[in-house]
């Protein structure tokens, strides 16, 4: 009986570290604007990015030495039942040097304000349906390969299908 439940052990534990291998080993994968990110019951995609100098008018005008990314996130929720609760710092941007970028808060409050948009970071999607946002990322003039990626909590889908959301990208050039 110690010998089988040893064993059920040494299994269980084998097949474990091999999933967490592939998990951590598999190669990202790059998709196109409207392609969809998929995360348990909920699918992200970039629409468009606009890259601007300055944003705003006015005293709330914000300029930059490199360049601001306006990137429009579409967010649909595929739930049968519940919302989805999300908020624009799910979204990052990363280089070909592997630095990461967060959006800009003073950037985008003077982009909200311009376009007359209150909360714009807190989000509650109803299932069944959609919402878009706008995020902005202030990027430095010599950022190479700039590509949005999502991370947000691990759901019971994500287990499944090994996270694979956190290794898909955007390229946005």
């Amino acid at each position: 009986m110690k010998k089988l439940v040893l064993l059920m052990i040494v299994a269980g534990a084998t097949v474990t570290g091999l999933y967490i291998a592939y998990v951590l080993t598999r190669p990202e994968k790059v998709i196109d604007f409207g392609e969809k990110i998929h995360h348990d019951d909920f699918d992200y995609s970039v629409l468009k990015v606009e890259k601007l100098k300055t944003l705003g008018d006015g005293t709330r005008s914000v300029s930059t030495r490199g360049t601001f990314y306006v990137v429009t996130l579409k967010v649909e929720n595929n739930a049968i039942r519940v919302n989805h609760r999300w908020d624009i710092s799910m979204a990052y941007v990363e280089d070909q040097a592997g630095r990461k970028y967060h959006h800009s808060v003073e950037a985008q409050e003077s982009w909200d304000d311009a376009k007359g948009v209150q909360n714009a970071a807190l989000h509650n999607t109803p299932h069944g349906s959609f919402e878009t946002a706008d995020i902005v990322f202030d990027l430095p003039e010599n950022v190479q390969n700039p590509c949005l990626k999502i991370w947000k909590d691990v759901l019971m889908g994500d287990a499944f299908d090994g996270i694979a959301y956190r290794k898909v990208k955007v390229p946005l050039d």
